[in-house]
């Protein structure tokens, strides 16, 4: 069987606290997931003044909370990678593996 991402959508009070994306796919696809995580993070800093707790490892595990994850721009951005994700996963869903963690 063939490898495939998987995001992990973290969440708490029904709100998106955080992801945990790991492992390779297809290169097209891991690009894709890469985009949307970096650039989702990058906006939180630049555009909010928000910075995530961030680990990127050296096997490309990105994982990253934001502890004002109650704040209405925060969960724009946090959804949106959501959305970006799961059209990933609706096109390519035997590269990306989407699913939630509730706390």
């Amino acid at each position: 069987m063939a490898k495939h991402i998987k995001a992990k959508i973290l969440k708490k009070d029904g709100l998106i606290y955080g992801f945990d994306i790991k492992d390779h796919g297809d290169p097209i696809v891991c690009s894709g997931v890469s985009v949307l995580t970096i650039n989702t993070i990058n906006s939180l800093e630049a555009l909010l003044g928000i910075e995530p707790l961030a680990e990127i490892d050296e096997s490309g595990e990105i994982y990253f909370t934001v502890i004002d994850y109650q704040n209405d721009k925060v969960q724009l951005l946090l959804r949106s990678l959501e959305l970006g994700l799961r059209s990933i996963e609706e096109e390519y869903n035997n590269d990306l593996k989407v699913s939630e963690e509730v706390l």
